[in-house]
């Protein structure tokens, strides 16, 4: 493992999903490339469609600091962030989420290298926008897994604000 020299400033870039392009005002899946990265089962929703439909309530928290659209897993199941060509890397250094209906909701984030489970962090999430830092360097691909919740018949849903990354 290589360390990083104290003098060298870390080169974060955050993804924000305000610019995804050709985006439907509905929302849509987040296609291929955009940031260059690949997303498998990870959606976009805007705040003006979450204010015009009284079922997405759940969603109305996240829209904060000026955020005007951001990401949620499809039907509650797992979704994952990697880099289509897989000898690059790219580090997680944070990331802004929370649960769309269920306060002390448990999401499992793991992170690969080269199909390899390099890290793995359990995290709690409220139906309020926390940051969670989490310093992984070197990795290629991040799946985030919610628990099941059985006694309720709600999804398993959660909503990413950004991704502070390390390039």
């Amino acid at each position: 493992a290589s360390v990083r020299p104290s003098n060298e400033t870390l080169r974060i870039s955050t993804i924000s999903f305000s610019k995804i392009p050709n985006a439907k005002k509905e929302g849509d899946h987040i296609p291929n490339g955009y940031a260059a990265f690949n997303w498998e089962n990870i959606y976009y929703m805007f705040e003006e469609h979450v204010r015009n439909k009284g079922q997405l309530q759940g969603f109305i928290n996240a829209y904060t600091n000026s955020r005007t659209c951001v990401a949620y897993n499809g039907r509650g199941n797992a979704m994952s962030i990697f880099l289509p060509n897989s000898r690059h890397t790219f580090g997680l250094h944070s990331f802004e989420a929370m649960s769309v209906y269920h306060d002390n909701f448990k999401l499992t984030i793991t992170s690969y290298r080269s199909n390899d489970i390099f890290s793995v962090k359990n995290i709690i999430l409220t139906k309020k926008p926390i940051l969670f830092e989490i310093n992984w360097e070197q990795i290629d691909k991040i799946t985030f897994t919610p628990a099941k919740i059985y006694e309720t018949n709600r999804p398993e849903t959660f909503i990413l604000t950004c991704l502070n990354l390390v390039l």
